[in-house]
């Protein structure tokens, strides 16, 4: 029987894994990690769920170690499909997105565990995230309305709940290494967030207002080129085959995002 650390619990994906594991036959105790106080959607499941604040880095326990990253690591490489292996390199400087370098210096300091270490580290990087409510996690593409004048990437997806069950599978597979995780749906950038520019006034209005608010144009890298993991290797390593499919229906106000259960 299993111990699980789940940190982050606060999260959409945390929450989603907290569940799972609660009603994981192998799973005995699990211990939800968080920096506020205990949140209310525990209370249903005290006995085998239980949450603290502990300082992870001190602790000398662990076995394995799963993290869930970004597929926005990778260095983007000009392209509008851009389908990207586990061995593609990564984007050292981050393509000047703090975030995403905060991810990038996360990821190689697990894969530092991956040689010579004790702790079984799994290091899973996941495309755009989308909650059932239609929101979406660590997308830098997405963070900002603006898209650069004739450029609309396109965008794989996954579903929030195929997440944290790759995190789960992952755990119980033990098989230590990176693994990208991603849906069945590509999107362009267009169809998940604001358009692009599609005409001469538009382009002039849109830096008009980035003139006034003294905002820098849009110039990274995924702006401007697709990102597309490939999802082979989990497939084949840990089982992970997505459960959800993502639909966007409408346009604009009317746009409506779903995760809708594969039948």
């Amino acid at each position: 029987m299993r111990r699980v650390l789940v940190t982050h619990v606060e999260s959409p994906v945390g929450r989603r894994v907290v569940k799972a594991l609660f009603h994981d036959p192998d799973v005995s105790l699990v211990v939800g990690l968080g920096t506020r106080p205990e949140p209310t959607f525990l209370a249903p499941y005290r006995g085998k769920i239980a949450y603290q604040r502990i300082d992870l880095a001190k602790s000398r326990h662990l076995q394995s170690f799963v993290y869930l990253s970004s597929a926005f690591v990778y260095d983007p490489v000009p392209g509008n499909g851009n389908v990207v292996s586990e061995s593609q390199g990564l984007g050292f400087d981050g393509d000047g997105d703090a975030l995403v370098r905060a991810w990038i210096d996360a990821d190689l300091v697990c894969q530092g565990e991956l040689h010579g270490s004790n702790l079984r580290m799994t290091i899973l990087r996941a495309a755009t995230i989308v909650t059932e409510t239609g929101e979406f996690l660590n997308s830098p593409p997405l963070s900002h309305p603006e898209a650069p004048l004739g450029y609309d990437p396109m965008l794989a997806v996954v579903s929030d709940r195929d997440v944290a069950r790759a995190l789960v599978l992952a755990l119980h597979a033990d098989r230590p290494g990176v693994y990208n995780i991603a849906g069945r749906e590509v999107f362009p950038r267009s169809q998940l967030g604001a358009p692009p520019p599609s005409s001469l006034f538009g382009v002039g209005a849109a830096w008009l207002e980035r003139l006034v608010r003294r905002a820098p144009a849009p110039g990274r890298s995924f702006d401007r080129y697709g990102m597309v993991p490939s999802g082979r290797l989990a497939h084949e390593t840990l089982g992970f085959e997505p459960q959800y499919r993502i639909e966007v229906r409408g346009l604009g106000a009317l746009r409506r995002i779903d995760t809708v259960r594969c039948r």
